[in-house]
């Protein structure tokens, strides 16, 4: 059980970074707050729970900041509140001081289940066309060659264009997954547990290539885990979560070397295990 103090520390201090230092915030929320009312009986008494509590959190252009906790700690409740898929009941978001909602082709995701995220009855040209269609995005040349030059920066070969997604492999529709994200030309990526249902073998691959577009396209993420080594490798700060709270902020190397608190150290602590077990 963490302590009541750490429980409630929705607002953790935090140390100025370089990436800080640098830059201006790209997403800033303030006092964010979001509770579900759910009964556990038909006749039962309806029950609160604050999915998410009153967190402040910038992201800063350029960066990676990595949001780790355990499975319903609020990580995907509080993406899915930055998207507008669910409404915040208080506080505010910002996307360079703009209501995200006015920004729609700035700010996408990547989700964690392809299954559920790519129609299977769709071919990959309908499903990469579908963003540029809606978002009017210019190019040059046919639909069909930008298509395939997304494709292509996601390690695509064109020769998959008119292939349903139930035909191709899980880390081909990931790859999918990212071209959609990125061909309205956005500035923020949600990255939400992209590559967790992956076989490992695939997961090092999908991670390079995030990393690669990163650097390619200038774009900041938001990369939602509750793996800690594949966070460590990725992101320049990390934000721990813990029953929609966040309780601490921290460059990636501050909260791997010296975590403040109880819960990020047991985070660690079940890390280290396994690395031990891999030994």
């Amino acid at each position: 059980m963490m302590s009541s103090h750490e429980n409630a520390s929705a607002h953790p201090s935090e140390q100025p970074t370089e990436s800080k230092l640098n830059s201006q915030p790209l997403l800033t929320l303030s006092h964010l707050s979001k509770s579900y009312y759910v009964k556990k009986s038909i006749f039962g008494k309806t029950h609160q729970i604050k999915a998410v509590r009153e967190i402040d959190l910038e992201v800063f252009k350029g960066e990676t900041l990595g949001l780790i906790g355990e499975s319903g700690s609020g990580k995907t409740t509080l993406s899915h509140l930055i998207l507008g898929l669910t409404q915040h009941d208080s506080g505010t978001i910002k996307f360079n001081g703009i209501d995200p909602k006015y920004l729609r082709r700035d700010v996408q995701i990547v989700f964690q289940y392809t299954f559920g995220a790519l129609d299977p009855l769709k071919s990959v040209y309908e499903l990469i066309s579908e963003p540029l269609k809606l978002h009017h995005i210019q190019f040059e040349g046919t639909l069909e060659d930008e298509v395939s030059r997304l494709l292509s920066l996601v390690g695509l070969s064109s020769g998959l264009m008119y292939r349903k997604t139930i035909e191709i492999s899980g880390g081909q529709k990931q790859r999918i997954g990212i071209a959609r994200a990125i061909a309205s030309r956005p500035k923020f990526l949600i990255l939400d547990e992209p590559v967790s249902a992956l076989d490992i073998s695939v997961q090092g691959q999908i991670v390079n290539l995030l990393i690669k577009l990163k650097k390619d396209l200038g774009l900041t993420y938001l990369f939602i885990t509750h793996d800690l080594k594949i966070a460590r490798h990725l992101s320049d700060r990390l934000a721990v979560m813990y029953q929609g709270s966040l309780i601490e902020i921290a460059s990636t190397e501050s909260i791997l070397s010296n975590p403040q608190m109880a819960y990020t150290k047991k985070l660690l602590g079940n890390l280290f295990s396994e690395d031990t077990n891999d030994m």
